[in-house]
């Protein structure tokens, strides 16, 4: 692994820099679509939405849902990152059952603000839009609305979300997706596809506790490699782990660039 070789996107994303450090583009312009700049520049649809969110990562690009990408009117102050974690030379067990539940415990207290929990605010939702959505589908839906499919999925759920994965340059057919419960049940599939108990799982730190619950769980063990809030996991460290333990699969979800053929950044578990 190195992290000296420029890809793509990054190149596209310093050249809109350069663009609004010039003035050509000002705050409140509008980019061009993702479309229209991918035709303009001969590169994949990937490589444009890569760019717009490395852009908006460092603060040059607000997105505004419905209308595009444009240019930030004011750069946010930077928050002060946090001290890195311990470096972790060994696997460990992993036991936060406990903690997690006395977490969820004082989650019922109302006096109690719950700052480790990314729980989104109903408030923040469109409430209403989703519940009037919901009804239709229910009345339409009929018996399927309230069967279970068996697996891989709805064939009709896999085949919109192949649908949407061309939109975002990735060609899929509906056979080759399996729908899941949720993410973790996912996740779960993964792990158990490709370790088994007593195993090293490579995790990034801080991690999502529901990963460290599900680890503990399948009784594999934990290796913890240190991430930033900026730039994701430390591919160096990473790199050195790989060549000294035995890893059978690695999960992270903190950098902000997806992978080159992916819409957003989802989590995964890959040998």
């Amino acid at each position: 692994m190195t992290s000296t070789a420029r890809h793509l996107y990054e190149e596209l994303a310093e050249d809109l820099t350069g663009l609004i450090a010039k003035g050509t583009l000002r705050a409140g312009d509008r980019l061009p679509s993702v479309r229209v700049l991918s035709d303009q520049r001969g590169v994949s649809i990937s490589t444009v939405l890569q760019a717009y969110l490395l852009l908006e990562s460092r603060g040059f690009v607000e997105t505004r849902p419905q209308s595009g990408h444009y240019v930030r009117s004011t750069r946010l102050a930077l928050v002060p990152e946090p001290r890195p974690p311990r470096v972790s030379a060994t696997a460990t067990k992993v036991t936060v059952s406990d903690l997690i539940a006395r977490v969820y415990g004082a989650s019922r207290d109302p006096s109690v603000v719950l700052l480790g929990g990314g729980y989104m605010s109903p408030a923040l939702l469109p409430t209403e839009r989703l519940n009037r959505g919901l009804a239709a589908v229910a009345r339409s839906a009929g018996g399927a609305g309230i069967a279970y499919d068996p697996p891989p999925g709805l064939p009709a759920l896999r085949r919109q979300v192949a649908r949407r994965a061309a939109e975002c340059g990735v060609a899929l057919r509906a056979d080759e997706l399996v729908t899941t419960v949720g993410t973790m049940e996912a996740l779960h599939l993964c792990l158990r596809a490709v370790a088994r108990a007593g195993d090293t799982i490579v995790v990034e730190s801080p991690a999502y506790y529901g990963v460290l619950q599900l680890i503990e769980s399948l009784e594999m063990r934990a290796l913890e490699i240190p991430s930033n809030a900026g730039t994701g996991i430390d591919l160096g460290l990473l790199e050195a782990a790989l060549r000294q333990q035995r890893v059978k699969a690695s999960w992270s979800r903190t950098s902000p660039i997806p992978p080159a053929r992916s819409c957003r950044t989802t989590p995964s578990a890959s040998s």
